[in-house]
């Protein structure tokens, strides 16, 4: 990436905020984790954070930024520039853009991480030769971004949200409102969930179920079976629609390598029938995409703005 204007950004998580400076030649000066605020005016202290962190930067690089990158979680209208709900965070019809850029005292690109990730991915990592890249990242939830020439694609506002695709009418309700949503058959807190359920035992992460899955422990092994059978039916039923020509799959799940993608790709493959089957590859960028995306996101917001 070569930028023209020093700019911040940040990835705002449930455990912690990424954040980067980037000088106008192109040079990361510094990149940093700190705790999310967790109270009950959480998006109050956030903003305070977000405004901490900014003058750090400026007081220690002597460098003002002209835009900032917002990626944050939840359901995100980018278009309004309004996050309208998020369980781990705790905003609700919050005009976050609006705030930001106030609490900053700079124009704010807000994206949603998900999508930020998937810019990432489609621009400088594993969809690099892709021209229409579905990416789906499957965590503590699932979410998804049609990225069309390295544009995510928006929709109304906040397109994506395949986790909370109705999966099975007759399921579990959802935190959405909805019931029988995708984020809870495949996502790794309902794996755990389940697994619990079954066993009465509470699991040290998706890590440790698909381990067991691979030693033999015939609940782990059920589970995970069914979790990837059903990714791969939501992954027909969207790839028939928008056919796009590779599909990366990111977030801690996507690091159970063979164990997801051998069953996976055969599933899929024999789900799609005659239709013209994508690429399905491992994200590349790690747990950086996020922060990635969003640096792209203030650097076309500064040239805009300078154009």
């Amino acid at each position: 990436m070569q930028p023209d204007y020093p700019v911040i950004a940040f990835d705002v998580g449930g455990t912690d905020i990424k954040s980067t400076f980037v000088d106008a030649e192109g040079n990361i000066r510094q990149i940093r984790r700190t705790p999310t605020p967790r109270s009950n005016n959480a998006v109050n202290d956030i903003l305070d954070t977000l405004s901490g962190i900014h003058a750090d930067y400026v007081a220690e690089l002597e460098i003002p930024a002209i835009s900032v990158g917002l990626a944050v979680p939840g359901l995100v209208d980018e278009k309004s520039g309004i996050a309208h709900y998020s369980a781990n965070i705790g905003w609700q019809d919050t005009p976050l853009r609006a705030w930001a850029q106030d609490r900053l005292g700079m124009p704010v690109a807000l994206c949603h991480d998900v999508r930020s990730a998937a810019v990432a991915e489609s621009r400088f990592g594993a969809g690099i030769d892709s021209e229409h890249m579905l990416a789906v990242v499957i965590g503590t939830g699932i979410a998804s971004t049609l990225v069309i020439q390295g544009s995510a694609y928006l929709g109304s506002g906040t397109a994506g949200e395949i986790g909370h695709g109705v999966f099975d009418p007759a399921g579990p309700p959802c935190g959405c409102g909805s019931r029988g949503c995708l984020e809870n058959i495949v996502s790794a807190r309902a794996m755990l969930t389940a697994y619990e359920m079954a066993t009465g035992e509470l699991l040290d992460g998706a890590k440790d179920l698909i381990s067991r899955a691979a030693s033999g422990d015939k609940d782990a092994k059920s589970i995970w079976a069914e979790s990837v059978r059903s990714l791969a039916v939501a992954l027909t039923r969207i790839c028939t629609v928008i056919a796009p020509d590779t599909v990366v799959i990111g977030g801690g799940i996507s690091r159970a390598g063979d164990a997801l993608f051998l069953p996976l790709r055969e599933h899929f493959e024999s789900f799609m029938g005659r239709f013209p089957k994508p690429l399905i590859v491992p994200a590349t960028l790690g747990d950086d995409a996020g922060l990635i995306g969003s640096l792209y996101t203030a650097q076309q917001l500064a040239k805009q703005l300078h154009s």
